[in-house]
């Protein structure tokens, strides 16, 4: 089995205040919801003052007081810092990634490296109690066209207590969500970072359990045969408020073609230290009295030695057609995440890959992120 060695060199530039992606691991913790850390309820994108804090508290190996915060602390207890919600959870929210990453692949048949932006965005949003609005603005790159473009945007509206609405140019919320875009059964089954979507929300979050119903729409930027239009919905159940086990299901259609979308996710705290992730989901595709099953699956199970540092095991396969094994494919093996100080994570992973439309044998994939969020 051949090694993979591969170096990382970023620079990361930006001027907005702080910003985390989904962390759905802090479940081990008793994070159940999204609200106590992010500015929308389904997560991701901007941080509350709390999420901020915890960035410090829960994740960062190293921190000084206040580093958490905008700028580094640089311009705590300012009118600036609290114009950009430093202190407060209503408000201007602003925020940015940018995130590297190096890939290795190799096999039988080729071997060869890759070094790419992965993500470049500026985000800002404003709160109350009445509800919230929030844009984001980066760099997409379809082909060799790299544009400049309005990527996502949100309207939340809380609807009555622990009810919210959401309006949106986004990613649905179905099944295991994590800021992880490396991960291919999230492309497979269409909810990629590219699968841009108009959506439309209602969500439930309650103490022991919670409930989604959503309709969506592809936008134009995918090809016209591709643009699905679909209604879904997710069923949660609480159990110890440390674990969070849920049920899917999608219905979409295009171009003369349907498909249900079935199966069922899981995020287990086991303990202060250790996590597993895990999604399983079946699809049906017909087509002109045709019809094609497929079954996608990850696990993810993480373990926190020491704060600061995640070892993980993860598998990642799919089967495209449950009548041609020849269409299977798995990926499996460890990684590792750091996040050495607040605003910065480092991921790394080596996976054997087996796809078997290519090959009988197995080959290596390894890649490194670093991801910096201000």
């Amino acid at each position: 089995m051949k090694t993979a060695v591969f170096t990382l060199i970023a620079l990361a530039v930006a001027l907005v205040a702080p910003r985390a992606l989904a962390f759905p691991e802090l479940i081990r913790h008793g994070y159940v919801h999204c609200t106590a850390c992010h500015v929308s309820p389904a997560g991701g994108g901007l941080t509350t003052a709390y999420g901020r804090s915890l960035s410090k508290e829960l994740l960062s190996r190293w921190a000084y007081e206040g580093e958490e915060s905008l700028f580094h602390g640089a311009v705590n207890d300012t009118a600036i810092a609290k114009w950009v919600n430093a202190e407060e959870d209503t408000g201007l929210f602003v925020g940015g990634d940018f995130r590297v990453i190096q890939t290795h692949q190799e096999n039988e048949f080729q071997r060869k490296r890759a070094f790419f932006p992965m993500q470049t965005d500026l985000e800002a949003a404003y709160r109350t109690a009445f509800g919230s609005v929030g844009v984001t603005y980066g760099v997409e790159k379809r082909g060799e066209l790299k544009t400049y473009t309005v990527r996502r945007w949100a309207f939340v509206i809380p609807a009555m207590e622990k009810i919210w609405i959401r309006a949106a140019l986004g990613t649905p919320h179905f099944g295991l969500m994590t800021s992880e875009h490396n991960w291919a059964f999230r492309q497979d089954l269409g909810f990629g970072p590219l699968d841009r979507r108009h959506l439309g929300e209602a969500e439930y979050q309650g103490e022991t359990w919670g409930a989604l119903i959503g309709a969506s729409k592809s936008d134009d930027t995918l090809a016209q045969a591709a643009r699905e239009t679909s209604t879904y919905g997710t069923l949660d159940f609480i159990v110890n408020n440390n674990k969070k086990i849920g049920l899917d299901i999608w219905r979409g259609t295009f171009e003369g073609t349907e498909r249900w979308l079935r199966g069922a996710h899981a995020l287990v705290g086991w303990n202060e230290h250790v996590t597993t992730l895990a999604q399983f989901t079946v699809q049906n595709r017909k087509t002109a009295g045709s019809e094609q099953q497929s079954w996608y699956a990850f696990q993810k199970t993480s373990w926190e030695p020491s704060k600061g540092y995640w070892l993980s095991a993860i598998l990642d396969a799919a089967q495209f057609d449950q009548a041609n094994e020849k269409t299977l494919r798995t990926k499996y093996g460890p990684g590792f995440q750091f996040f050495p100080r607040p605003h910065w994570e480092l991921q790394v992973a080596y996976l054997r890959v087996r796809d078997r439309q290519t090959s009988e044998q197995e080959g290596d994939e390894a890649l490194m992120i670093l991801h910096y969020y201000l």
